[in-house]
């Protein structure tokens, strides 16, 4: 219980204290024993048979506050964080002249009875006496609430913590983030968490606007770096260092190892932390397999390569003078996102230190180049009313379209009967950086400490290996660990599904875009611009020159607003 309250009491004392010293790489650690389950009406059963035992595995406090009647506790929290050897010293105790059949009871029968059964299996216990509680804990209580001993005094109970999740998910991916919230109340039943739909991105993002100016944020919320920017620079988000370098609850050195650093990198500014990674995706190119193979067309891998496949591809097939078939479909968005083109031309969109554009220069003229000899080949066009570049793509309209992975789980679903759809990472040019994307989550510098611990606690956890495993697996994002390959969740959807391969595959060659406070207007600006020019209307140079004149605009505002 003691170590409970101090948990609860560390963002007081975490500014002060030193980060923890790298270790030395660790060995791969070994698989996770196999699990078998036992209902909580069939453990009922047995609450006084001799030859079992109930082992209750959570901490401390939580055990010595209720438990399931003659529940031995065993704490196997430092071995659930990954202290293996704490784990084997713990169960090893346990079973101490044991020769009977263990019933573990967790939390929600997962994390601690994954760490309890690898701690019994590598000390030699016979694993076929060895059984998880379904559900925990948390399972048995609501089953059979007369069924519980035990109560704490109440003033050594941990603090009640509420908090507040502001995001855009919605459909299977709000499905899937609730689930491993619910998981995460599980664990700590004394820390409510209440996800807030707030619409789409953009509709998040403004409500965020206006809640800072009312003083009124959430204690965590969903965005992208370009728009977190402002909020770090006024001084509105905690800085996670203290936390992710504190020795009770902060990351190991081969956990903070585990994120791709661009996806930490994102997150960071100066010598602070200000994000976890959270739901990422790859820019890829979707292609038609049947077309192409028809059309005796390689998936295109230069830039060259695609303007020629693009205009092979592009079908006028009732002689109307318009394409019925484009070679390739674009987001209506392309400024926004026109990062890789010009970074695979040698360049960037803006200087992220002093918020500059650099759109008239060559790099940029090439990108725009090479994009627009589509549009006047009418070998390309935007999604227009489509919305989104794969709607053509599905309905067979088109034979190539670049969108993100995260569009995955509406291409299995939407794809006319015939169609096989495939993809493969952007095509080269002098480089082959390709675009990741996708949001981070934040805790805003509001409430009291305890709420500022028990939203790391959460981020935390939703970073873990099997939850950003079990996310991606649910959705068309990726994981955020590298570790979460080898998790059986993850690794089965990887063998089912080869196109999530992909990304998984060039985060070598990855890159996230700007993120300097006003990008994205600038970027809008250049947009406007950049219409002109696709229609044929505007001469390049003119829009480019008007472009860096009209996104520095842009950038100084935003900056003084």
């Amino acid at each position: 219980m003691k170590r409970i309250l101090s948990l609860l009491l560390c963002a007081v004392m975490v500014l002060s204290m030193a980060a923890c010293g790298a270790k030395a790489p660790a060995a791969e650690a070994p698989a996770d024993a196999p699990m078998q389950y036992i209902t909580p009406e069939d453990a009922k059963g047995l609450l006084d048979d001799s030859g079992y035992v109930f082992f209750d595995i959570r901490k401390a406090a939580d055990s010595g506050a209720k438990t399931i009647p003659g529940a031995q506790a065993w704490d196997m929290d430092k071995a659930k964080e990954g202290d293996a050897e704490a784990g084997k010293a713990t169960m090893t105790e346990a079973t101490k002249g044991l020769d009977k059949k263990i019933i573990l009871v967790c939390y929600s029968g997962k994390r601690y009875a994954q760490a309890a059964t690898n701690a019994l299996s590598a000390i030699g216990y016979d694993m076929s006496k060895v059984y998880t509680l379904e559900g925990g804990f948390t399972a048995w209580s609501e089953k059979f609430p007369d069924l519980t001993t035990g109560a704490a005094p109440a003033e050594t109970q941990p603090e009640e913590v509420e908090l507040v999740f502001w995001h855009a998910m919605s459909g299977v991916n709000e499905e899937a983030m609730q689930k491993i919230t619910d998981d995460f109340m599980a664990e700590y039943p004394y820390i409510k968490v209440t996800l807030q739909n707030q619409g789409g991105y953009t509709d998040l993002f403004d409500k965020l606007m206006a809640a800072a100016k009312a003083n009124q944020l959430p204690n965590l919320a969903q965005i992208y770096s370009n728009r977190l920017s402002w909020y770090v620079d006024k001084g509105l988000v905690l800085d996670l260092v203290p936390y992710m370098n504190d020795p009770e609850i902060g990351l190991t050195a081969e956990d903070k190892a585990d994120f791709p650093q661009m996806f930490m990198d994102n997150c960071i500014w100066g010598d602070g932390q200000y994000a976890m990674p959270f739901n990422k995706s790859m820019m890829v190119l979707y292609y038609n397999e049947g077309m192409l193979e028809e059309a005796g067309v390689a998936v295109p891998t230069t830039w060259e390569e695609w303007a020629e496949a693009s205009k092979k591809l592009t079908k006028d097939t009732d002689g109307d003078g318009d394409p019925d078939i484009y070679g390739t479909v674009f987001a209506n968005n392309l400024s926004t996102d026109i990062a890789p083109w010009v970074k695979q031309a040698g360049g960037l969109c803006m200087d992220d230190a002093t918020g500059k554009p650099f759109f008239d220069q060559e790099p940029m003229r090439k990108a725009v180049t090479f994009l627009n000899g589509m549009f006047q080949d009418n070998a390309a066009r935007f999604a227009g009313e489509d919305k989104n570049a794969n709607i053509p793509l599905q309905q067979g309209r088109a034979a190539m379209c670049v969108a993100s992975t995260s569009a995955l789980p509406y291409i299995e679903s939407g794809t006319e009967e015939g169609i096989v759809i495939n993809c493969a990472p952007l095509p080269a040019n002098e480089t082959d950086d390709q675009l990741y994307y996708g949001t981070n989550v934040t805790v805003y510098d509001v409430g009291s400490d305890a709420q500022k611990t028990a939203a790391w606690l959460y981020l935390k956890y939703l970073t873990a290996t099997e939850n950003t495993a079990y996310f991606a697996a649910q959705t068309g994002y990726i994981p955020v660990r590298k570790s979460a390959v080898s998790d059986p969740v993850f690794a089965a959807v990887l063998a089912e599904k080869p196109m999530k391969q992909v990304a998984m595959d060039n985060l070598d060659k990855g890159f996230q875009g700007e993120r300097c406070i006003g990008c994205i207007n600038a970027l809008n600006a250049l947009g406007d611009q950049l219409k002109l020019v696709f229609a044929g209307e505007k001469d390049l140079d003119t829009a480019l020159a008007d472009a860096q004149v009209n996104g520095q605009k842009a950038v100084d505002e935003a900056r003084n607003s």
